[in-house]
């Protein structure tokens, strides 16, 4: 559901004045709080350019048309694809992509805002579940932003879980689409996406000893929201 859907919104506003009116719960958590991650395809997945998002970029000053062009841009050759995976997980000199990075960021934390606010107006402490850091930038997801309306955040650090949100799943996917669309051999793919990631994929799920040496052994981590930075994935 997208997140600037006025309709999505209302139906938000129910979903907390249902869960408050019950009188049994002392918080509410929200998961899924996110776009889709574009890591399978990000040439298909990396969303949202529906109308209601068109609206609202329009409202801000983003026209979509040129970083539709720019993206379409960075995915005509392989050479260009490095530097589009590169983007996924940090910020670049592009400051046509980057506006859309940044759309994407103040879309989910203008959500949650409002959920928050409405929760709160009952009483309710609220926390969310957000993906590793290392992945956040593709979802969306201002860890930074969203602190300031939570009480607690979730980090879904999974670096053995081949499954959505699990890093070596979704390291593994785009890889797999690097592979597929550009012809990259699969130790080349792999090689780039351990490099923009700053981890270490491999056949058996996710190596760092580098950041294994930093954090200790491996345990959950939950980031209050009085914490300065989120963790690591180690």
């Amino acid at each position: 559901m997208c997140p600037n859907r006025g309709d999505v919104q209302e139906w938000i506003a129910e979903r907390i004045e249902v869960a408050a009116q019950r009188g049994i719960y002392q918080g509410l958590f929200f998961d899924r709080m996110r776009f889709p991650s574009p890591a399978e395809n990000p040439e298909r997945h990396l969303a949202c350019f529906c109308k209601y998002c068109q609206r609202i970029a329009s409202d801000s000053g983003l026209d979509f048309e040129p970083v539709r062009r720019q993206i379409e841009s960075l995915l005509t050759d392989a050479d260009l694809a490095k530097a589009f995976t590169q983007a996924l997980f940090t910020p670049t000199n592009d400051s046509v992509l980057e506006s859309f990075f940044t759309f994407r960021f103040d879309s989910i934390t203008r959500i949650i805002q409002y959920a928050a606010k409405l929760a709160r107006s009952h009483r309710l402490s609220i926390g969310l579940d957000c993906f590793s850091p290392t992945l956040m930038r593709m979802v969306g997801q201002d860890v930074s932003a969203l602190n300031k309306s939570c009480d607690w955040i979730k980090l879904m650090t999974y670096p053995r879980v081949f499954g959505p949100a699990g890093l070596p799943f979704e390291l593994r996917a785009l890889a797999n689409w690097l592979t597929t669309s550009f012809k990259i051999n699969e130790t080349e793919a792999t090689r780039i996406v351990n490099e923009a990631s700053g981890l270490s994929l491999s056949a058996n799920g996710l190596e760092s000893a580098s950041r294994r040496s930093r954090c200790g052994a491996r345990r959950r981590f939950w980031w209050r929201a009085q914490s300065r930075s989120p963790t690591s994935d180690c």
